[in-house]
C-alpha cells in the first residue's frame, strides 16, 4: 500500500496541466541556485534567520544576480506559521524580497511553497502579498527541470509526508505560541536547529524509497535543513576522505616496511606530515558534526537524492544547490574568518550525465 508522501509525489509529477508542478525545458548552459528554509520571520528573538544568514544570503544573492543564475526558492522562505501576519513578515524583510525581485524582472525566479508557507498554494493569497515585488508569479509544489539528453530534476520542498492537519492546525496554533513564549515569557534567543534531530532520516528515507521507483529521475527538496549528497551527509563525505588518507599513509608504511605508529613518529623523515594533518582535520570535522546531529545516517547513495541544507546555521553559514552548466553542486556561503570576508565553497561537484541512475 503506497504510503501519503508516495501518493502525493505520483500526483505530482503526474500532474499533466502544470497546475502544481511547472516543467522546464532548459539548455545545457542553464545556471540555477536553489535556496529553501530560511524562515525569515519578524527580526526577533524566535526568527532563527540571523543577522549572520542574512548578511551570507545577501552576499550569495548579489554573486548569483550578477552572473546569470535563475533562482530558485524551495519552500519555508517565510516564517509565515509563526507569524499570522503574511504583511508583517514582508514588510520586515522587504531589504531581500527587492533584492530577489531583480530576478524575477529578468524572468529568472520561480518560487515552491513548503510547510511553514503553505499559505502560497492559494494564489489569491499569492496575488495579494508577494505580486508587490512579483508581479504575476505562481507559486508552485514542485518544478521539473528537462534536459532532454540528461535526466529529469525534480524539485519540491519536501514535507509530502505530512497530513494537512499537521501543517494547517497543529503549526497554525503551535508554533505562534511557541513564538510568544520566547520572545515574551521566557525572554530568551531560539537555541533550537532541526539539523540535531535524527528522526529527518525519516523524512530521507521516504524520498528515497519513493526516487528508486523512478526512471531516470533525479531529486531535489529541503525541508530537513541537512544538506545532503547524492544521499551522503557531510559525515559520510568526510570519512570517504578520511578512509583515502588512511590508505595512503597504509602504503607509505607497507612500501617502507614500517609500523603507521613509526610513521606518526618520524613524519617529516617519511614525507607523510600532510597525510597526518588532512587525517586530523578529517577526524576532527567527523567528532563536531556527529556531536551537532548524533549518529545519523542517510540512506544508500543510489538512487540520487539532494537536500538544499538551510539558510539559518548557528555560524550564519547558508547552503544551498547550484545547478551550472549541466554540473550540480553542493554550495556554502558564509565567513571566511581567516580572510573576514564572505564567500562561496564549492563542498561538492559532479556532471549530470555522470550520475548514476538505476
Amino acid at each position: 500500500m503506497a504510503t501519503r508522501l508516495e501518493n502525493r509525489m505520483n500526483q505530482l509529477l503526474s500532474d499533466k496541466e502544470q497546475k502544481k508542478l511547472i516543467k522546464l525545458n532548459i539548455g545545457h548552459d542553464a545556471k540555477f541556485i536553489i535556496f529553501s528554509d530560511l524562515h525569515r520571520g519578524l527580526w526577533d528573538k524566535a526568527d532563527d534567520f540571523s543577522n549572520l544568514n542574512q548578511a551570507s544570503y545577501f552576499k550569495a544573492l548579489s554573486h548569483y544576480i550578477e552572473n546569470d543564475f535563475v533562482l530558485i526558492h524551495l519552500g519555508d522562505i517565510e516564517e509565515l506559521k509563526e507569524n499570522w501576519s503574511i504583511k508583517n513578515v514582508l514588510e520586515k524583510n522587504t531589504i531581500h524580497l527587492n533584492k530577489e525581485a531583480e530576478f524575477h524582472k529578468k524572468n529568472r525566479y520561480f518560487r515552491v511553497f513548503g510547510n511553514h508557507d503553505s499559505q502560497y498554494e492559494n494564489q489569491n493569497t499569492v496575488n495579494e502579498h508577494l505580486h508587490k515585488y512579483f508581479p504575476g508569479l505562481t507559486v508552485y509544489e514542485g518544478i521539473l527541470l528537462q534536459y532532454g539528453h540528461l535526466p529529469d530534476i525534480l524539485l519540491t520542498h519536501g514535507h509530502q509526508g505530512y497530513l494537512p492537519i499537521v501543517t494547517n492546525l497543529f503549526e497554525y496554533i503551535g508554533l505562534p505560541l511557541y513564538r510568544w513564549w520566547l520572545n515574551d515569557v521566557v525572554n530568551k534567543n531560539r537555541t533550537v536547529n532541526y539539523e540535531s534531530y535524527c528522526d529527518i532520516e525519516k523524512d530521507e528515507n521516504a524520498f528515497y524509497n519513493w526516487t528508486s521507483k523512478q526512471k531516470n529521475l533525479i531529486l531535489i527538496f529541503g525541508h530537513t535543513h541537512r544538506p545532503l549528497w547524492g544521499g551522503s551527509t557531510v559525515v559520510d563525505s568526510y570519512e570517504k576522505k578520511l578512509q583515502v588518507e588512511v590508505s595512503n599513509l597504509k602504503q607509505v608504511a607497507e612500501t617502507n616496511k614500517i609500523s603507521i605508529s613509526t610513521l606518526k613518529l618520524n613524519p617529516v623523515f617519511y614525507g607523510v606530515q600532510a597525510i597526518i594533518e588532512k587525517i586530523n582535520e578529517y577526524v576532527a570535522v567527523i567528532k563536531k558534526k556527529m556531536a551537532e546531529n548524533g549518529v545519523c545516517r542517510a540512506p544508500k547513495p543510489l538512487p540520487i537524492i539532494f537536500n538544499t541544507g538551510c539558510c539559518i546555521f548557528k555560524d550564519g553559514d547558508i547552503t544551498g544547490i547550484e545547478i551550472d552548466k549541466a554540473y550540480i553542486k553542493l554550495i556554502k556561503w558564509g565567513i571566511n574568518k581567516e580572510k573576514n570576508v564572505i564567500e562561496k565553497v564549492v563542498l561538492e561537484e559532479s556532471y549530470i550525465g555522470n550520475l548514476v541512475l538505476d
